[in-house]
């Protein structure tokens, strides 16, 4: 991690003594840190003891801080002050009353990186606002009260980029991006989001629910726009409390989603292993591309639906997506089901993805139908 000299860096190391939270004398504890730093600063803590003491109420980053571990090492205009190592503990197990309460809060403009976080209680990290996060580098585990790895909820704008975390064990989803529920999970009113949030590198194992969640909703025609760019991402045995998928994306009321997924691989997902569905007169584009999938437990490896009533759009590209279990001499290729339960046609750009009857994709295609459309007609970003 490099960090430019007109920033002030604080220091932790649990296992050193009383100091001032410089480099040779640092702070023993991560709150003692939180308190001494103003905005913009950073906070470096060192692999320590390797255990949470002094590290274990959690910390609510201020506007522009970067908490850095000695995971990813720190350096200064370029020059290794000090190098990478074991990432150190932190937790929030030690909270009387955890309440709602993440490891870490962000603020706006947040870089968390080279830590080993375990969400005791509620997230690992947790942004209800802001923009310009930065999350990457992470090792995440969970106690028993522990939810999604990451939770971006309520109104994050601008680029955030969540990206090489490993997440093992959510208690919900590995990641997740809404803003249409409270922190306790319970459906409330949509909060605007404007926002492209990439996901990329991400290692989600063993989530309770989905690996990658989204859901967006929007009662102001314009007011949620989120794009959703999901890459290289590795995630294996999501919904073992019930029948989840690995990516989750679902779009409501009248907001515009759209979704880049490509390059992935999942695996024992409890159902299928992509999932998106459009509702209301919300608008959902997708292209799904170059992702191996395998040992998907739903009726297809991918599912896309217009749910009932729907008077909004999907658009999907679908290609190059194989499936890594079907036995030689069947080529490695994947199963794909679109629904069509509205009134308004599907567009679809079909690439090879399945062998079933030698067609390509499922249709039920339903009173409104599926189009053929050509490929990039969806406008997807380049991924």
């Amino acid at each position: 991690m490099t960090i430019n000299l007109a920033e002030r860096v604080w220091f932790v190391r649990n296992n050193a003594g009383a100091g001032q939270g410089n480099d040779q004398a640092p702070f023993q504890t991560l709150a003692q840190a939180e308190t001494a730093s103003d905005v913009n600063d950073t906070i470096f803590v060192y692999s320590g003891d390797l255990a949470t003491t002094g590290q274990d109420v959690g910390i609510t980053l201020k506007s522009g801080q970067k908490l850095i571990g000695e995971g990813v090492g720190l350096s200064l205009n370029g020059v290794v002050i000090v190098p990478a190592a074991t990432a150190p503990k932190i937790s929030n197990a030690a909270l009387i009353a955890p309440a709602n309460i993440p490891v870490v809060m962000l603020a706006t403009g947040n870089e968390v990186a080279g830590l080993a976080i375990e969400a005791s209680s509620n997230e690992a990290i947790l942004a209800l606002s802001g923009t310009g996060h930065n999350l990457h580098n992470n090792t995440i585990t969970f106690g028993a009260g522990g939810r999604e790895g990451i939770r971006l909820l309520g109104n994050v704008t601008g680029n955030v980029l969540i990206s090489n975390n490993t997440i093992t064990g959510a208690l919900r989803d590995g990641i997740k991006v809404t803003n249409n529920e409270a922190l306790d999970g319970a459906n409330v009113a949509p909060t605007p989001m404007v926002a492209t949030v990439t996901m990329n590198g991400n290692t989600i194992k063993n989530s309770a629910q989905d690996g990658i969640r989204g859901s967006l909703n929007d009662v102001v025609a314009g007011s949620t726009s989120v794009t959703l760019i999901v890459q290289t991402n590795t995630i294996e045995n999501s919904g073992t409390a019930g029948a989840d998928e690995g990516i989750n994306i679902d779009s409501f009321g009248s907001a515009r989603v759209t979704a880049g997924i490509s390059g992935n691989t999942i695996s024992i997902s409890s159902a299928e292993a992509i999932d998106l569905s459009a509702d209301g007169n919300s608008i959902m584009s997708a292209e799904v591309s170059g992702n191996r999938l395998a040992n998907s437990q739903g009726v297809s490896d991918f599912l896309a639906q217009l749910t009932a009533g729907s008077t909004g759009s999907m658009c999907l590209e679908l290609f190059n997506n194989v499936n890594t279990t079907l036995p030689p001499p069947l080529p490695p290729l994947s199963t794909f089901t679109v629904n069509n339960n509205a009134g308004v046609v599907i567009l679809l750009f079909e690439g090879v993805n399945e062998i079933k009857n030698d067609t390509a994709v499922d249709r039920n295609a339903g009173v409104g139908g599926i189009d053929n459309v050509l490929q990039g007609a969806c406008n997807i970003p380049a991924l």
